[in-house]
């Protein structure tokens, strides 16, 4: 019984360990269209900038474009708050998925 306990646990280790890389964000170059751009104040007073970005997505052969929203804060504020809507965006940024929405954190933009 103990054996097939350790097992169990044992399974159920190993899955969550192979599951680590999908929980952690990845980085990648973007050169997109920005839709719309906001600097906002957060909740302690800090200034953040959000820019909404036009990525093309396809699902099943249909082609698509939806909104992502790319996040600066701090020096990576400063840099986005210099963009405008209609400017495209190229930039090295950190992506990361919630609830099955993609967004973008600014880690450098690309002159």
């Amino acid at each position: 019984m103990k054996r097939i306990a350790s097992l169990i646990v044992l399974a159920v280790v190993l899955s969550f360990i192979i599951s680590l890389p999908a929980l952690y964000a990845g980085e990648k170059v973007i050169d997109l269209k920005i839709t719309d751009i906001v600097s906002k104040m957060d909740k302690r007073g800090h200034e953040y900038t959000r820019a909404i970005v036009e990525e093309a997505k396809e699902l099943q052969g249909v082609k698509y474009t939806i909104g992502v929203p790319v996040m600066g804060f701090g020096a990576q504020n400063e840099e986005l708050k210099t963009y405008r809507s209609g400017q495209n965006l190229k930039a090295v940024v950190s992506s990361r998925e919630y609830q099955g929405r993609e967004s973008y954190t600014l880690i450098s933009c690309i002159k």
